[in-house]
């Protein structure tokens, strides 16, 4: 084998990954009448999950197939033995068989096995790198779920940008909702919200927070769309710039929705060329949707996704530290008006949710352009942040 350096491994990489494509495809061609998947079940009489992992390495998406569905060493046999007496060449079986194992050198040498070598070799394509995202993310949901004792159906956050007093930075009225939220262990707590002003040069004492509905001291529950009995929140403050919001204990299985609402105001502005809306993420959950309305003219373009790990810290994507980004596929779609957004159909009522969070922010609310980015398992624990860059008729945008 090549070299041990990054380029050597792509490059052997998919020498041996097209290697393998074309002998399988070599192999499938010396069969008469086989056009699906299928169809190489019934002609070589094996079963239809081999016969569909053959058929994905010769004929799937993208220029090289993606390892989860090159079959094991067995079956992988079994499939050229059945060939061979269905009446294909000594020569192409020969070839198919030197492509496979060139396959395993390959795993060995780079991944010591075979499931630590699909991980690396799945990055190099795009159907791989997906379908290997989603793998990994679904099993660390699952785990997560069970050491942590909570899961939740969707975590869904709004966050909408209205225009400030002089002096200040854009205002930001949040949504927050928890749907479907589980415990799996009798009377575990958990907190389901926690943010802080964070800045270059660190945090700021947290700003002026107003509930959407209720009194000044209220947590921001919006009781009238959470589950009944109401769920019981508390708010904590670990510190001058920070607030948690709790759930607390309760019994388990029972499915919970917490709906939170609050604006927060009067943060000091800052002649920054760009920013960021951010969503903290600890919670296992099957999916995710954020939601970024800002005003028309306000920025440029579709903010862009990052997901960054807050295992060395709260503030990852103010620090620009990249050994902390999660590298992901998703990223946020421009929805046009922010009235006309569809709602999130994994949340019960969210239209209606939805449609009360926009009176509740009044005329602003009719200027208002809506970007969304949905995840599927996401990460945790993340920071998901929304990263703009202002207009130049925003004071301090772009020139």
């Amino acid at each position: 084998m090549p070299g041990s350096g990054p380029i050597q491994f792509e490059a052997s990489a998919s020498q041996v990954l097209g290697g393998l494509r074309r002998a399988v495809s070599a192999v499938l061609s010396g069969l008469d009448g086989v056009s699906r998947a299928v169809d190489v079940a019934d002609r070589l009489g094996i079963d239809r999950s081999l016969a569909w992992k053959v058929w994905r390495v010769s004929a799937g998406e993208g220029g090289l197939p993606s390892p989860a569905h090159i079959p094991g060493r067995a079956g992988f046999e079994r499939f050229l033995k059945a060939a061979r007496n269905a009446g294909v060449g000594l020569g192409p079986v020969t070839e198919a068989r030197e492509a496979y194992a060139a396959f395993g050198q390959l795993a060995g040498a780079h991944g010591g096995d075979r499931a630590t070598a699909d991980i690396m070799l799945g990055a190099l394509t795009q159907e791989g790198k997906k379908r290997q995202e989603w793998s990994l993310r679904r099993d660390a949901f699952h785990a997560n779920s069970h050491f942590l004792g909570v899961r939740c159906d969707t975590l869904y956050q709004a966050d909408a940008l209205l225009p400030p007093p002089p002096g200040y930075m854009p205002e930001v009225a949040r949504l927050s909702v928890l749907s479907g939220f589980r415990r799996m262990r009798a009377d575990v707590p958990w907190i389901i919200s926690r943010s802080a002003l964070a800045t270059r040069d660190g945090l700021r004492p947290s700003p002026r927070r107003e509930p959407l509905e209720g009194g000044s001291e209220s947590t921001g529950l919006v009781e009238r769309f959470c589950s009944l009995p109401t769920p019981g929140v508390i708010r904590r403050r670990p510190d001058a710039s920070t607030v948690e919001d709790e759930i607390q204990p309760g019994p388990v299985g029972e499915p919970v929705t917490v709906v939170l609402g609050e604006r927060v105001s009067m943060m000091p502005f800052e002649p920054v060329p760009s920013d960021a809306v951010t969503m903290a993420v600890f919670t296992p959950a099957e999916r995710l949707c954020y939601d970024v309305l800002i005003p028309e003219g306000m920025i440029e373009g579709t903010p862009e996704l990052k997901v960054h790990s807050t295992v060395h810290g709260d503030t990852p994507h103010v620090r620009g530290r990249e050994y902390d980004r999660i590298p992901v596929f998703e990223g946020f779609v421009d929805l046009g008006p922010a009235r006309d957004i569809p709602a999130v159909a994994s949340i019960p009522g969210h239209g209606a949710l939805l449609g009360w969070f926009l009176e509740r922010l009044g005329a602003p609310a009719d200027r208002l352009r809506g970007f969304r980015a949905m995840l599927r398992y996401p990460p945790i624990p993340c920071r998901i942040s929304g990263q703009y860059t202002f207009s130049a008729s925003f004071p301090g945008g772009a020139a």
